[in-house]
């Protein structure tokens, strides 16, 4: 009788002959799309793996792994191999009376030597128990790994010659590419007195291989025929020219833009709008008394950010500092209508470019510290002026200051130590417009308005 002699330590010595067994080959049977039976196998590769050899009278006699080496007899996978839970890891496990009852069990991992199922030619397989058992990870779902094992049949069974020069080893199904592992025995042109080992690997991966193709991955090894034409355009389906045949960008895309005049990013040469993306300067409040008395300083702040700058407007009073920045300084007078309410403004732009709207607030303003220089009658002529403003005064002035602001509190003139009833101010330099002349004596002042004409 034909005996199966197999021993681990017979792979520490020397082999005989030339090699017969060439390597490892893969074929991609094909792509899963859909569900089979009661699983969702889109996406899932079937692969067959072949041992190859050079004399179709060679004989694979077994698989194995080398003891305590890192040639394991293993599938690594990149993502986890299909393995039904009723099909066992050997292919001659299989029945065909279980495809009736779970179709998609054709479909699952398994190791094999030529034996896709127990109805096959050739003996059933068989496997070393404990490492089998002990060392297969995820029977169910996972990369297998087989730990100083083998699977083998026994000479000369059908299974294990090397008909059209090669032999089926395994089917693996998975959506990753995986690298296969495995050390074989092959006894050459059929004889058991000529014995070689050898340890191969292969590796593959389904995917396109066509390098103009836009979907190209210079990884796969295997055509799965997913192949698609390179269809240039705008791929951001948030832009107005969104092209959903397109594949591939050609640097076309147009975001949509702000259509509101007033927005830091308004646009009017945009494809299309959307004002959710307009972007505003944020408006703050003024934070200063609003019940103030005449001729006091007071401190006025716009929590701008520190990069913007913010014009200042006053009406019954002047910025006395402080112009163009988050705080100022503000001296105030009963209005010259006579009306005691007064006006502070803050417009703030921003390190853009970008100038937001005025935010105002009404002061109340209570004129106090009547004395003689507010008592006395002050007035200035011609009103409106073109070239000369003169101001009088009922009584002489006495070492008085005079100063000229512009509608946004900017001093534009300043005079000093007048001491007559009639002063004189040369304007025509002055651009057209409303000015604040304010005459202060010592701690009283008096504020008047005037316009320029030109």
């Amino acid at each position: 009788m034909k005996t199966f002699l197999f021993s681990l330590a017979l792979l520490l010595f020397s082999t005989f002959g030339f090699a017969q067994c060439t390597g490892f080959s893969v074929e991609l049977e094909q792509t899963l799309d859909g569900v089979v039976g009661s699983t969702d196998l889109t996406g899932y590769h079937v692969y067959k793996l072949y041992a190859d050899f050079e004399n179709e009278n060679d004989f694979l006699s077994a698989l194995y792994a080398l003891i305590n080496a890192p040639e394991n007899l293993e599938i690594i996978s990149e993502t986890p191999c299909y393995k039904n839970p009723f099909a066992g890891l050997l292919g001659s496990e299989l029945g065909n009376d279980l495809d009736l009852v779970w179709p998609e069990i054709q479909y699952s991992t398994y190791l094999t030597i030529n034996m896709e199922n127990s109805s096959g030619p050739g003996q059933v397989l068989m496997a070393t128990t404990t490492p089998i058992t002990s060392a297969v990870i995820n029977l169910e779902w996972g990369d297998i790994t087989i730990e100083d094992g083998l699977i083998f049949t026994l000479f000369d069974q059908p299974n294990g010659f090397a008909t059209n020069f090669k032999v089926l080893i395994g089917q693996i199904t998975t959506q990753g590419g995986f690298t296969f592992n495995s050390c074989v025995q092959t006894f050459v042109n059929g004889t058991q007195a000529n014995i070689q080992y050898d340890c191969f690997s292969v590796s593959a991966k389904a995917g396109c291989t066509d390098a103009l193709a836009s979907n190209y991955n210079p990884d796969a090894t295997h055509d799965d025929g997913s192949c698609m034409e390179v269809i240039m355009g705008c791929i951001d389906a948030a832009a107005c020219n969104y092209n959903e045949m397109a594949n591939a960008s050609d640097g076309s895309c147009e975001l949509p833009s702000c259509s509101d005049e007033s927005a830091c990013n308004y646009n009017p040469d945009a494809m299309c709008f959307d004002n959710d993306v307009c972007e505003f300067v944020a408006l703050k409040a003024i934070d200063g008394p609003l019940n103030v008395d005449a001729n006091v300083v007071y401190e006025y702040n716009y929590p701008a950010d520190l990069t913007s700058v913010v014009e200042w407007a006053v009406i019954g009073g002047v910025v006395s500092s402080g112009q163009g920045t988050t705080n100022i300084s503000v001296v105030w007078d009963a209005d010259f209508t006579g009306f005691p309410i007064g006006q502070i403004s803050a417009t703030e732009t921003n390190a853009d470019n970008c100038t937001g709207e005025t935010v105002s607030e009404s002061v109340n303003v209570t004129y106090v510290g009547i004395n003689e220089l507010n008592a006395q009658e002050i007035t200035l002529f011609p009103n409106p002026a073109i070239d000369v403003l003169t101001i009088e005064a009922k009584s002489p002035l006495h070492n008085a200051d005079i100063f000229v602001y512009s509608s946004v509190g900017e001093l534009v003139m300043s005079y000093n130590a007048i001491s007559n009833n009639l002063f004189t101010i040369q304007v025509g330099g002055l651009a057209q417009g409303f000015y604040t002349v304010v005459v202060r004596e010592e701690n009283s002042s008096v504020t008047l308005p005037c316009h320029i004409l030109k």
